[in-house]
Order: C-alpha cells, then structure tokens, then sequence
C-alpha cells in the first residue's frame, strides 16, 4: 500500500509500486553499502493530507525519510497528468526530499506528487486552497487586526527532530498585530500571550519588527529577513535574519502558509540552557543540543560554528476579534500579573 498517504492518514489508501516481494516487510529505504534499502520513509511533511489537507500555493512538497537516500527525487504533475517545473533535492541534514515548483502552483487545483527512491515509488494526490485568491478587504480593513500563531499544529522543518519537543512545551502564543497597512507595505507588532492564554502579557516587553512587511503581492506579506531582538522571560535572544511570511484569506480572518525562518546564535543561549545543565560555553551548549540529534551549523555573521536554522512551515493564525496589541518596552507594571521585579 502507498506508505505516504498510510503516514498521513492512518489508513491505506491506495496502492504502491516496488519490487517487494510477498514476504517483504514492507522497509524502505536509501542504498547501503551492500545496494539495499536501510530507511523507510518517516513522515510526509507537506502537503499532510491528515492535519493540513489542502496545499498552499506557495508551498514546497516535502517527505522525510529515516536514513540517507540521494537517489530519493520528487515530481510534480497537475490533474491532466501535465508535468509541472521544479527543482527536486534531498537534504541529508533533515533526511527530507523535497520539491520547490518553479511557479507558484494554482489556488484550489488539484496535484499528485510522485517520490521515486531506491525501494520503488509513491504517489500522492492533494489539493491547493484558496488562499492566494483575490481577496475581499482592503488594506485599511487589516488595521487594528490581532493574529494568534498557531505553532502548534506548524511544521518544524529544522532543527530536525525537536518538532515534536518544542510544540510540546509551547504554552505561550506568539501574537501579531497589524498597526497600519497600505498597497504595498504592512507594518506589524508582535507580542507574547500569557501561559495557555491569547491574552498580550505585559510582563514581556512586545516585538518591534525594525522595518515594515512588502505588501506588494498581497494578499501575501513578508517580514524581512532582518536581524530581530526577542526578549522573554529576562532573557535576550536575537533571530539573525528573521522572516516571517503567509497569505491573509480571502475574508481576513486568517492567514495561513505561514513560514518562520531565522538563525539563532548558541552564543545566546548559554545563560537560558545554561540552568538546564547545558554547560557555560557556546561549544558546551551544542554539545548538549547534539544529544537530541541538533547539529550546530556555521554563522552567517561571522563564520563560527554555533548556529541553529530555524524554519516552520504551514503556520496558520486566525484572527482574534477585538484584540488590539499593546507596545511594551520592557515591563507593564500596571498589568503584569506577576509583577515587574
């Protein structure tokens, strides 16, 4: 049966090509050093028909294996069977095949997307959504919008593996309000909520972005990339290149193919990890990290070994009506709970 839709669905769906025999207990995988298959494939990150059954148009179709295949290629073709352009790659780092289409694929068309790899070939049906459709407000209608992320049901993509840990352990949302809005630029705060709340807490100081999001394809906005100043907790934490990015829908009451990318420096975890037992050092903080299968990667500022990729995928935030987002510069003492001190 094909594995990628049994992953996202729990249920066979339909049939799979190989050379499995009748006996063969179904493994998958990349070619070992004898020609065999050793992975099988992990999870079907996007489109996951079960969690997020329809595709956005900007999207990148990714699978994730369990072990090395650079054999493992996607394609991409329309309804008609139309073969649709694009650039198939394997990243060893995530174990994920992916495919990038050249153009943006169609809002609400129907797509198969087809994974070849060393232990036979899967196929897979999805389905764009709306969004990217012509859209029903103007920009002014966004302003005085508040936005609550839903990471929790986002794809990590990287780091590989902490997926699962981080969504486990988000209690807070991340909040972004929409302060002012033209045909071209989109200028946005952010905010975090308070434990299990939508509710801004004052105790944090909120997120200035340094410039304005381009509207200029909207209804598709992004931030950045540019370097971000976090502050949570007492603590300072800096996205080196922060990019935040997604499409508003057709009402506004939500965006959705939201995507998160930045880079975060070790260095600036030492104090944070450091309560934890990580060690006193940037080098000491990736050697704990490393035992969860995170690799520290090389810095973009300066070329040292210590940084952490951030990219999630699929973020959805819907809107919370009558919630207006409150610029914090450090700590309300009105209205932090806990107090300031």
């Amino acid at each position: 049966m094909n594995r990628l839709a049994m992953l996202a669905t729990g249920t066979l769906l339909i049939s799979c090509g190989g050379n499995k025999g009748a006996g063969d207990s179904g493994t998958t995988a990349g070619p070992g050093e004898d020609g065999g298959c050793e992975a099988e494939i992990s999870e079907l990150v996007s489109p996951n028909i079960k969690e997020a059954p329809d595709f956005y148009y900007r999207g990148v179709v990714r699978v994730r294996l369990t072990a090395d295949d650079n054999t493992a290629a996607i394609s991409l073709a329309d309804a008609s069977g139309a073969a649709i352009a694009g650039t198939s790659s394997f990243d060893a780092s995530t174990k994920i095949v992916s495919f990038t289409p050249t153009d943006f694929l169609a809002p609400e068309t129907d797509y198969v997307a087809s994974l070849v790899y060393c232990s036979g070939d899967d196929t897979i049906p999805f389905r764009t959504s709306n969004l990217g459709g012509t859209p029903e407000w103007a920009p002014a209608d966004l302003i005085g919008g508040t936005y609550v992320v839903d990471l929790g049901s986002a794809v990590f993509v990287q780091p590989a593996n902490i997926g699962s840990l981080l969504q486990g352990a988000l209690s807070q949302n991340i909040l972004l309000g929409v302060l002012d809005a033209t045909d071209t630029t989109l200028n946005m705060m952010g905010a975090i909520s308070k434990d299990g709340s939508t509710e801004q807490d004052f105790c944090n100081p909120s997120i200035a972005f340094p410039e304005a999001a381009d509207f200029t394809e909207a209804p598709y906005f992004q931030i950045g990339p540019q370097d971000t100043l976090l502050e949570v907790a007492g603590y300072s934490v800096t996205i080196s290149q922060l990019q935040i990015s997604g499409d508003f829908s057709a009402g506004g009451e939500f965006f959705g193919g939201g995507v998160l990318m930045g880079e975060i420096d070790a260095r600036d975890l030492v104090d944070i990890l450091g309560e934890l037992g990580a060690g006193e050092s940037a080098a000491e903080v990736c050697d704990f990290i490393e035992a969860i299968g995170v690799t520290c990667e090389t810095c973009t500022s300066d070329g040292q070994e210590y940084c952490l990729t951030i990219e999630v995928t699929d973020i959805v935030a819907a809107e919370n009506p009558g919630q207006v987002l409150e610029l914090v510069e450090d700590c309300d003492p009105a209205n932090c709970e806990g107090g300031c001190d």
